[in-house]
């Protein structure tokens, strides 16, 4: 962070890497390398708050099919996430308390 503070402060323009969640580390040698690509809860919340990052996240899933790989959305926590994940993301897999409030056994 305080890199990319420097470099905003000498005018020289930077990539975003990592996105997804705060100090994570992108490489595409480990995601290739991957079966099952996770993205990560803050992602979701992310769209939630802002629809125009969609297209960011649906292109990431593409790339994940088109490399024959699974993915994974993290933190769908209400029946609004399950409907936009499931209807206009439509991951592999998703996961979240969502699913878990649907377990319980009353």
């Amino acid at each position: 962070r305080s890199f990319s503070l420097w470099l905003n402060k000498q005018n020289i323009d930077s990539a975003l890497d990592d996105f997804a969640q705060d100090g994570s580390m992108f490489s595409f040698f480990i995601m290739n390398k991957s079966k099952y690509i996770k993205i990560d809860k803050s992602f979701l919340k992310q769209i939630n708050s802002n629809m125009n990052y969609l297209p960011y996240l649906k292109g990431l899933l593409e790339t994940i099919r088109l490399n024959k790989q699974k993915s994974i959305i993290e933190g769908v926590e209400t029946f609004e996430d399950y409907e936009l994940v499931k209807d206009i993301l439509k991951p592999d897999y998703m996961q979240g308390y969502y699913f878990s409030d649907l377990m319980i056994i009353k």
